[in-house]
This record gives structure tokens, C-alpha cells and sequence, in this order.
């Protein structure tokens, strides 16, 4: 008789445990292929996070360093300067308002909205106009304010106020400017954040603009010389920040005189040992003036 050959193979308890074996390496493979996927999101949510934040920022200097005065013979660059609130009008590029509206000015405002201290939103809205003189400025107490008529949401996931933390997004220079008007530069701070609380942590983003176009009145400051009796008064000193012509006002004792940038009183003009009060008032081409006075004994 024929013998059966021997057939080998795996019993059914080795099979179970390969497939337990089979489905604890792809489980384990499947968990790895998720956290690749997760961080690879994670980093492409930084990645356009932090790259519509560069945008901002250069769009926000780019606007700035085309600031424009507030209104005719009015001092500085910015209508508001908050630490998260900024509001000024600059010259539009790019599109035509026409009407009245000369030198084609807009006003933009950038603000933080703060209603969600872990996810904050960083705002641009706009004004435009068709008139000769620009309209008053849209509420401003709230971000965004439904007064501006166009809106737009340019960066998402700031933390700036994060854990109640007050980290300015807006900062000013001179540092001890007492008004919008004496600000020449303004320094932007982004903190970024899609994830708080998890790895790799915020990034930050900063950018310093000086207000190149801001419209700082002129400095008056003159000289008193007296020689022999005769008074000459120099206001060659007097200067204006923006290098705009001045002109010149003089006064003696509160009655304006002459216009010249230097005054002469011949001897005998005034009295030996009276006194009297000379002042100096300079106007550049902006209307924005300045005066400084001495008050002066006749030798």
C-alpha cells in the first residue's frame, strides 16, 4: 500500500498568536503613522500661522511708512496709538477712491481682538472716502466694530494675553510721549500659538517701523545780542523736523512786529534798564507753529 506523505504545518493555537502577533505590529505601525500625521498637521498650522503673520506685518509697515497727516496742520502720524489699537490714514496704492479725495487717503485700523485671551484674532478694518476732508473716525471701542464698513481677519491664534499675561502688540517711540502726536515709531509684537499648552510652545513676531511721513511741528528758539544800546534779535536757530520751510513771527511785549528771521532794534530803541518780553513764533508749511520767548533787561 501507498504511504501518505507527511503534510506540515501550524497548529491553531500557533495561528491565533501570529495573528495577535500580526495585529499588535500594525496597531503599533497605525499609532506611529497617526503621530507622524498629527505632528506634520500640527507643523503645517505653524507654518501658516506664522507665515500669515509675516504677511500682516508687512502689510502693517508697508501702511505705515505711507502714513499721512491726520488733517491739514495737524502734528504726528496716528489718529489712536493703544497697546492694542492702532488707527491711522495712509495714501492707498493700487485702487482710486476719486471724488474730492486728492491725495487718495484711507484710514486703517489694526486691532486685537481679545474675547478669547487662548485664540485671539489681530483685525484689519478700513474707512474710505470721497470728500476733501476725511470723515470721523467709526467707533473704536470694540474689535472688530461693526461702524468701519470692510473688515478683515489677518492672523488667528495670537496668545499676546495668554494666562493673563499683558503683552503689548503695540508699543510706541518716543517711549515718553505724552500724545499721538509726538509718536515717530511704532513697534509690533506678535505672540503665536495654534496649540497652547502642548510642544513646541508660542513663537513670537516682531517688527519696528518708523513713521517716516510724521508731521512734527518746528522748534522756535532765537538769540539776544545787545551791544552798545542796539538789540538784535537771531532766530536762525529755530528748526523744523521734516525740513520744511519756516516763516517768522516776532512780537515785543505782545505786539507783533516784523517777519524776517532776524529782528534789529537800533540803540535808543528802548529804554536803559527797562525790560521787556521778545517772543518768536515759527510756522512751517503745515500751519504747525511754534513759540518760545525771553524776557530781556536793556543794557
Amino acid at each position: 500500500m501507498p504511504q501518505l506523505t507527511d503534510e506540515g504545518g501550524f497548529t491553531l493555537i500557533e495561528i491565533i498568536v501570529g495573528i495577535a502577533l500580526t495585529v499588535i505590529v500594525f496597531s503599533g505601525v497605525l499609532g506611529l503613522l497617526d503621530t507622524f500625521q498629527s505632528d506634520a498637521q500640527i507643523r503645517q498650522t505653524r507654518n501658516e500661522n506664522q507665515d500669515n503673520a509675516r504677511s500682516a506685518l508687512d502689510r502693517l509697515s508697508a501702511t505705515l511708512r505711507n502714513v499721512a497727516a491726520p488733517s491739514a496742520g495737524s502734528a504726528g502720524a496716528l489718529e489712536k496709538g493703544g497697546p492694542y489699537d492702532l488707527v491711522f490714514q495712509t495714501v492707498a496704492t493700487g485702487q482710486t477712491f476719486g471724488g474730492q479725495n486728492a491725495s487718495n487717503q484711507e484710514r486703517l485700523r489694526y486691532c486685537l481682538d481679545d474675547s478669547n485671551p487662548s485664540s485671539e484674532n489681530l483685525w484689519l478694518q478700513t474707512q474710505t472716502w470721497t470728500t476733501s476732508s476725511a470723515p470721523a473716525v467709526p467707533q473704536t471701542s470694540t474689535c472688530p466694530s461693526s461702524a468701519w464698513p470692510t473688515q478683515y481677519e489677518l492672523v488667528s491664534n495670537v496668545v499676546n494675553e495668554i494666562n493673563g499675561q499683558d503683552r503689548w502688540l503695540f508699543t510706541y517711540a518716543p517711549l515718553n510721549a505724552n500724545s499721538v502726536a509726538e509718536i515717530n515709531g511704532v513697534e509690533v509684537d506678535l505672540f503665536l500659538d495654534p496649540h497652547p499648552g502642548s510642544a513646541p510652545g508660542e513663537t513670537e513676531q516682531k517688527s519696528t517701523i518708523y513713521l517716516r511721513n510724521s508731521n512734527a511741528p518746528p522748534t522756535s528758539n532765537f538769540t539776544v545780542s545787545q551791544v552798545n544800546g542796539a538789540v538784535v534779535l537771531d532766530g536762525s536757530e529755530a528748526s523744523d523736523p521734516n525740513g520744511q520751510a519756516l516763516t517768522y513771527q516776532w512780537s515785543v511785549d505782545g505786539t507783533a512786529v516784523s517777519g524776517a528771521t532776524t529782528q534789529q532794534y537800533s540803540a535808543g530803541s528802548f529804554t536803559s534798564g527797562s525790560t521787556h518780553t521778545f517772543a518768536l513764533t515759527v510756522t512751517d508749511t503745515d500751519g504747525l507753529t511754534a513759540t518760545s520767548q525771553q524776557t530781556v533787561k536793556i543794557q
